[in-house]
């Protein structure tokens, strides 16, 4: 099982860029939400939750995405495993993406 990882970068134009990579279940979510809380006092121009390295995803993951757009105001970036459990939950409309 591929480990989970944040990293954030920061752009020109003041855009942070919050990049996961694994897979993001029960274990990753803390960190997750660390890293956006963490961005969010640096106060960038806007958050993009970047989760197009993310190979799998449950449905604490799905939590997870309702919570930062809700608390973050994130767009998301997804990947096709994100998207399939999106989709499957049908949670898209209620999420903003990039």
């Amino acid at each position: 099982m591929p480990p989970f990882d944040v990293d954030v970068q920061h752009d020109e134009s003041g855009t942070a860029r919050v990049l996961a990579r694994g897979e993001l279940d029960l274990a990753g979510v803390p960190q997750l939400h660390a890293a956006l809380a963490a961005t969010r006092a640096d106060d960038p121009a806007a958050i993009v939750l970047d989760l197009s390295q993310v190979t799998f995803m449950d449905s604490a993951g799905i939590g997870a995405l309702l919570r930062a757009d809700r608390d973050f105001e994130v767009r998301i970036v997804s990947s096709p495993a994100v998207d399939r459990v999106i989709d499957l939950c049908g949670v898209r409309a209620k999420l903003s993406f990039a």
